[in-house]
């Protein structure tokens, strides 16, 4: 029977508690403030790490995960006895830290080439970002602790991954600006006059899908994304900022939308917030016609 270590980076926002409970280990992105080394998930909450971005004279620098990082943590596995990792990173539009993971693989079996046959690493590529792969991650968690075989592990997460789509909202154009996912005369009309932008994320790429101005109509904007794409009868994630007001509103919008809640409300971790400023809501969910 399969033993399973399930891995995964600190983009995830999976709440460290929980992630310890089901038995994920999180990998931390270093992030730099100031010119001072910290590491996400672990060396402050979300809400303090907003305090921290706030307060910093710089953009704060998130360094990905190495392929020594990842080596590291395969090999931890392989001598605890796991019989397979399955390691899920972040986008990998976005970042090198998939690549790095495979190149880790790759370096597990030219170190243990004997061990081919009883250990087995799986990376998978999650394509988005935040709490929308992070679940993907809880949902393969829970198989296995419910006693699914791998196959069954892997089909849940690979079947939350392959329709995962998210939507969202920020209020404060000022990080979003500087990460370069708007530009330049988008940042000073939209301040000027309110205008917040609805982003998705679909296959690790952004895309500002509307303009709509003030927070009411910008949140209403992303929930209409949800009632048109969204999969009957399957789990969605919401993403907080600062205030959950906007995040709670988007949730009761979207449970008038299907019939029932969310499984959570969750923080926008230190690598989110970082791009897109500490005042976001957005929504992850499975699309139908997928």
């Amino acid at each position: 029977m399969a033993k399973i270590k399930f891995l995964t980076d600190s983009n995830c926002d999976i709440p460290l508690p929980l992630a310890q409970e089901l038995g994920i280990e999180i990998l931390p992105f270093t992030i730099t403030i100031d010119g001072r080394e910290y590491q996400e998930a672990y060396s402050f909450t979300p809400p303090e790490y907003y305090r921290l971005l706030e307060a910093s004279s710089d953009l704060p620098k998130t360094a990905q995960l190495s392929p020594a990082q990842f080596l590291a943590a395969f090999e931890r596995a392989y001598a605890e006895g796991y019989t397979d990792t399955i390691c899920t990173t972040m986008t990998s539009v976005g970042s090198g830290t998939y690549q790095n993971a495979l190149l880790a693989r790759s370096m597990f079996g030219e170190l243990h080439p004997e061990e081919r046959d009883r250990f087995a690493i799986h990376v998978i590529d999650s394509a988005n970002y935040s709490i929308s792969y992070g679940y993907g991650v809880i949902l393969g968690a829970r198989v296995a602790l419910s006693g699914g075989d791998l196959t069954a592990v892997l089909s849940e997460m690979n079947g939350w991954f392959r329709r995962l789509e998210t939507y969202f909202t920020v209020f404060n154009l000022k990080y979003i600006r500087k990460s370069g996912r708007i530009g330049p005369a988008t940042h000073v009309i939209g301040e000027m006059m309110g205008i917040k932008p609805v982003l998705s994320n679909l296959n690790g790429t952004f895309k500002t899908e509307k303009m709509a101005r003030g927070k009411a109509l910008a949140i209403q904007g992303v929930a209409d994304f949800f009632a048109r794409r969204r999969r009957d009868g399957t789990d969605y994630v919401i993403l907080r900022g600062v205030s959950d007001v906007e995040a709670k509103r988007l949730a009761a919008l979207a449970t008038e939308i299907c019939g029932y809640p969310p499984v959570g409300i969750f923080y926008a971790g230190p690598s989110i917030s970082t791009n897109t400023g500490i005042e976001i809501t957005g929504i992850g969910f499975c699309a139908k016609g997928i």
